[in-house]
């Protein structure tokens, strides 16, 4: 199988509900702890940090996505 990957910028627009989505299958039951979409509206609001990587250009829902938060500011935001 040959894939090609795109590796691109957060889209707040395109992404948003995708990653929430992603991280609701990652964290499964854990995610009813803490508010998903707050923690993806942090991670977005920072355009110039992180990745979102898919397969079907900029348009389509991200296969994954790559951010960082600073803990020491956001430890009470998504709780």
């Amino acid at each position: 199988i040959d894939i090609d990957f795109d590796f691109s910028r957060p889209q707040c627009n395109i992404d948003q509900h995708a990653i929430k989505c992603l991280l609701d299958q990652h964290f499964g039951v854990a995610a009813k702890g803490f508010s998903t979409h707050a923690l993806v509206d942090l991670a977005l609001v920072q355009p110039d940090i992180g990745a979102t990587i898919k397969t079907d250009g900029e348009e389509s829902s991200p296969y994954a996505f790559l951010s960082i938060l600073n803990i020491s500011v956001h430890n009470t935001s998504f709780i």
